[in-house]
């Protein structure tokens, strides 16, 4: 006997749906620039996403520890 699935719909206000594509945004925004700058600086790009891989593996890949490590990258 196969079961059905329920389909239920999930209801996302547009509010919540915009302010989530506008942290994927700016955190897209500062891994470029940041990528960018490094590589300014000489840094081979395999080295950079590996820095940048290593910091997702350590936080648990909190996207907001991104954009304060990307400010404290800057100071």
């Amino acid at each position: 006997m196969v079961k059905k699935r329920s389909k239920k719909k999930i209801k996302v206000s547009p509010i919540s749906l915009t302010l989530h594509n506008n942290n994927i945004k700016r955190i897209v925004e500062r891994l470029c620039s940041y990528y960018n700058e490094e590589r300014m600086k000489g840094k081979d790009s395999t080295m950079i996403l590996n820095g940048i891989n290593q910091f997702f593996i350590t936080e648990q890949q909190k996207p907001e520890l991104l954009l304060s490590w990307k400010m404290d990258c800057k100071r």
